[in-house]
């Protein structure tokens, strides 16, 4: 709508949401037009690490070899082919945190909760710019109070909370009626998502609500990830248009070269 100002100097679109999406997206491909699964380890770092005493830790060898048996069974009966990771095979996980993988260049270290993060935001973004959001109609309708300046907030924006699949009706003073909630990353998410999606709520940063959504849905640091589950969440991740990094930009994996390997444990000089 180019007459909302008389001088013409400012325009007005029906969906600023879908403009900012486009907009967005086109500057961040153009920064990452090559994402690669890439990683320099620093000089410094590794003199550190090798001028630091060499610890040779107690194993026991039987445990090691079954360990090691019952891995490589596992990866043998599960996808080791992936469009954007050459050759990756999962080994296991450390302190709940990171996979541990290995490709035939080298050592993959995985963050459990940026895999996770960006398949839900690839997924939800893509049903809410498509209008698709799933939602559950509950049995019986949740009545949820809200502070003054929720209840204000709530009353401003009915039709944009609707478009995240919360259908709300005004039941008196700051209380509202909750009769539909959304089925997000295959979870029906109820009040206690409608009042953090309230947090900062502004109904023009959508990229922003749908980042924070799906960064609170994340497999978290210290969570169990078990063995289908991370090959699971691997193949979902390289279904992703952009798989090496979280919404927030940090990274989803770090590769270490073999050559960097050696050099750590000093079978190549610097």
């Amino acid at each position: 709508d180019v007459n909302v100002h008389p001088a013409k100097k400012i325009v007005k679109f029906s969906l600023p949401e879908k403009v900012s999406y486009v907009v967005s997206s086109a500057i961040s491909s153009a920064f990452q037009e090559e994402e690669k699964m890439d990683f320099t380890v620093q000089e410094n770092i590794v003199e550190n690490i090798t001028k630091q005493s060499i610890v040779t830790p107690s194993i026991n060898k039987s445990f090691q070899e079954d360990r090691q048996v019952s891995l490589n069974v596992a990866a043998a009966e599960r996808k080791d082919s992936y469009s954007h990771f050459s050759d990756i095979r999962l080994l296991g996980n450390v302190a709940k945190t990171f996979f541990l993988a290995e490709t035939p260049e080298g050592m993959v270290i995985i963050d459990q909760h940026v895999v996770e993060e960006r398949i839900n935001y690839e997924k939800f973004m893509a049903t809410y710019m498509n209008e698709s959001v799933s939602v559950q109609e509950l049995l019986q309708p949740e009545l949820v109070t809200f502070t003054a300046k929720e209840s204000l907030l709530v009353a401003d924006s009915l039709e944009a909370l609707e478009k995240f699949g919360f259908c709300l009706e005004h039941f008196g003073d700051t209380t509202y009626r909750l009769s539909t909630v959304p089925v997000l990353f295959n979870k029906v998410k109820g009040s206690e998502m409608l009042r953090e999606l309230l947090v900062d709520f502004k109904e023009h940063e959508k990229e922003k609500i749908v980042t924070r959504m799906a960064c609170r849905n994340a497999i978290k640091a210290g969570d169990t990830v078990s063995m289908d589950l991370m090959y699971q969440l691997l193949a979902k991740l390289d279904l992703c248009e952009k798989p090496f990094t979280c919404p927030h930009g940090r990274p989803a994996m770090i590769k270490v070269s073999m050559d960097d390997l050696e050099k750590m444990f000093r079978r190549k000089g610097f």
